[in-house]
């Protein structure tokens, strides 16, 4: 018996680990954006009121 079926499903495996891995990376990235401006929101709004 040829081991195509072996094979296939390591390499799917292989894939969705990859794409796994540049999801949480992404998420990560925008949970971190979102936490710096939810954080940074009031200093910048009065940063931006203060010229004028």
């Amino acid at each position: 018996p040829h081991n195509s079926a072996g094979t296939e499903p390591a390499r799917t495996r292989f894939f969705n680990e990859k794409q796994l891995g540049l999801l949480a990376e992404q998420v990560s990235a925008t949970i971190i954006l979102y936490i710096l401006t939810q954080f940074n929101a009031p200093s910048y709004q009065e940063s931006t009121q203060l010229p004028s």
